[in-house]
């Protein structure tokens, strides 16, 4: 039973060089190598909206393309039928910049080596780009200065009897930049418009609890959200 057992384990399955013995260590690498990644993708990209979501992708597309690749081997055929499927899947998620990019096509690129069996090729592969990405990252190479983010603000007041100088001299003290956009008003409510930008979030929270705590009686409503660029 044991014997024949490890014949069949032994035995080709796609084609001549691919065993359980390959398989498993194809996968086992570019699990390990693409998690390695992902920590790496993790520490340049802390306190990001669903950080989680594209780590844990990383690991899962570099495994599924080992599989991809095992299952082509060389065979022509099963390479277009490869591409016909992968063609009907949509991407509604965009990547947000070309780090992302970047990291998503290392974990590619380790899975087709790990799928081919190129396993010092792929940790070569994993170690270098990584690493790579890691100190440009940390150290910054090619950002200069500061990084500016552009707000639209509206505030909204039951008092038509509020003057926009009084609201402006809070705004003044705060953001970087700022202008005025424009004035709405009605029989019962003013709405004021800014544009604002600043260097930091915490700014932006400063600005809306200070407006808060000066306007609470007027039962003052600020809505911001991020300027399209």
């Amino acid at each position: 039973m044991l014997e024949k057992l490890s014949e069949i384990l032994s035995q080709p399955i796609f084609n001549e060089n691919l065993d359980i013995y390959n398989i498993i260590v194809g996968f086992m690498l570019a699990s390990i190598l693409s998690f390695l990644i992902s920590l790496i993708y993790q520490r340049l990209n802390r306190g990001r909206e669903n950080l989680h979501l594209m780590m844990q992708s990383l690991i899962i597309l570099s495994v599924t393309i080992a599989a991809a690749m095992m299952i082509v081997g060389n065979e022509l055929a099963r390479a277009f039928g490869l591409v016909g499927a992968v063609s009907v899947i949509r991407f509604r998620t965009a990547v947000q910049n070309y780090r992302d990019m970047a990291f998503v096509f290392i974990a590619i690129v380790i899975g087709m080596a790990c799928g081919l069996q190129f396993y010092l090729l792929s940790i070569i592969v994993g170690g270098f780009t990584g690493g790579l990405l890691f100190i440009l990252g940390i150290s910054g190479y090619g950002h200069h200065g500061v990084i500016y983010k552009n707000y639209i603000m509206s505030i909204t007041l039951t008092n038509n009897n509020i003057k926009r100088q009084d609201i402006e001299k809070v705004i003044s003290s705060l953001p970087d930049s700022w202008y005025f956009i424009g004035m709405k008003t009605n029989n019962k409510k003013s709405s004021f418009e800014y544009q604002i930008q600043v260097k930091n979030q915490a700014v932006i929270d400063t600005l809306i609890s200070t407006l808060t705590k000066k306007y609470q009686e007027n039962n003052v409503v600020i809505s911001i959200f991020l300027a399209k660029k």
